[in-house]
């Protein structure tokens, strides 16, 4: 039983975290352009929270997909229309005019949820062909995606062939397998010392990392790669080892045990949906946009202050209930009155 205790607690403490970084990247997207430090630790953060919480939906997707139960993902499209029409209205209380709504076109927050609900469906439905062969492929299709042209937010089918090898990695392997594997001490030593690697670089050199940036999305083109767009393929398959690299030394140092905030880890969902609203209202409508000014010394490390008082905000028990009943059988019919009988 405890060793069932450490292993939640494990996911959830990582999950708070990563919720965090999510907050805190796209807070961090209100001075990147006038400041290297942030412009670096948010290189750094894209790097791989996006795919660290892609590779855990997978991780705990096997029960879903195994029995092809569509009903339990299709909450998520609510949720891709939910934070649609949100951004809609708060974007008309700002402006007061009528923007047109592209339901079908998405480079906003909104695309993890659509995108994971692309990602179930199709593992669905490659469940039945080996592991090795599914992997392969969607790793070449991934690398061999950014190599195309268009409309990349369409569907939002550039992110979700380019991220889909860390959904399927995480279908494919057991949550205590890696457990066990990763809390090595040799192990966690060498993740430390990848982590501290790669934070500092992508802060001492933010603008030489720019252009992987575009790789970290997964939203982008390799014709937006300045000289290395022949060799994007390439690069694509290094981000992804990289990335896998840094979401395995994340799991390896995290906390086994329970925290005040691993209930939170719980709750990263309701966080997603409302984070943006609040973003916007606290650096906008409270003025944080002006943090150097009010605060000249030491004002970046208020950002991360700021991002776990909105992630703790978004947390709330009205947010998350609100999810929790998107989430439940309630919006389903009982047995005798689907009609299926005759089909």
């Amino acid at each position: 039983m405890q060793e069932k205790s450490e292993r939640i607690a494990l996911w959830d403490n990582l999950k708070f975290l990563l919720i965090v970084l999510v907050v805190m990247g796209h807070s961090l997207g209100n001075f990147m352009f006038q400041n290297d430090a942030c412009k670096g630790v948010y290189i750094f953060i894209y790097f791989f929270h996006m795919p660290a919480f892609i590779f855990i939906s997978g991780l705990f997707s096997k029960k879903t997909i195994k029995e092809n139960k569509i009903s339990k993902v299709t909450p998520y499209l609510l949720f891709y229309l939910l934070i649609k029409i949100i951004s809609y209205l708060l974007q008309y209380g700002i402006s007061g005019k009528y923007v047109p709504i592209d339901f079908l076109s998405e480079s906003e927050s909104p695309w993890f949820c659509l995108a994971l609900f692309f990602m179930y469906i199709i593992t669905m439905y490659t469940k039945r062909f080996r592991k090795g062969y599914v992997l392969t492929l969607a790793l070449l299709l991934s690398c061999l995606a950014g190599y195309s042209a268009g409309n990349p937010d369409f569907l939002v089918w550039l992110r979700t062939v380019t991220f889909y090898p860390f959904f399927y990695l995480g279908y494919i392997w057991e949550p205590e397998l890696i457990k066990e594997r990763l809390c090595n001490i040799k192990f966690r030593v060498a993740s430390v010392i990848l982590l501290a690697a790669a934070f500092c670089l992508c802060v001492a050199y933010n603008n030489k990392f720019a252009d992987a940036y575009n790789l970290f999305t997964g939203r982008h083109f390799y014709s937006e790669l300045h000289g290395f767009q022949i060799l994007g393929g390439v690069f694509r398959l290094g981000t992804f080892i990289v990335s896998l690299l840094l979401i395995f030394s994340l799991i390896s140092i995290m906390p086994r045990g329970r925290f005040f905030f691993s209930g939170l880890g719980q709750r990263t969902l309701a966080v997603y949906v409302f984070h943006g609203p609040v973003i916007w209202l606290v650096y906008t409508w409270l003025g944080m946009k002006r943090l150097p000014d009010i605060l000249p010394y030491g004002w970046q490390l208020m950002i991360p202050v700021i991002s776990v008082l909105i992630t703790l905000f978004c947390s709330n028990f009205l947010f998350h209930a609100f999810i929790g009943k998107i989430l439940s059988d309630r919006w389903k019919l009982p047995e005798g009155e689907r009609g299926d009988a005759g089909c």
